[in-house]
């Protein structure tokens, strides 16, 4: 995530029917940000990872595949 100032986010992890699976508020740092989201808990498949700005309202989402390895 690429942040113009410090930002607070707010980090989801949604299935493909959209259910929420997890939420976290986070940090952004000015500049570019990696923000590690471990899926290990979860069974292989799609998710999203939505990515809430909390000042702006701007979301930015990603679609993620888990394989089973």
């Amino acid at each position: 995530y690429e942040a113009e100032a410090k930002e607070s986010l707010k980090i989801e992890v949604l299935d493909v029917i959209g259910r929420i699976l997890e939420v976290r508020e986070v940090e952004a740092k000015v500049g570019l940000n990696n923000i590690p989201t471990d899926l290990n808990r979860y069974s292989p498949g799609t998710y999203m990872i939505r990515v809430h700005n909390k000042q702006t309202g701007n979301v930015h989402i990603a679609k993620v595949i888990k394989d089973k390895f």
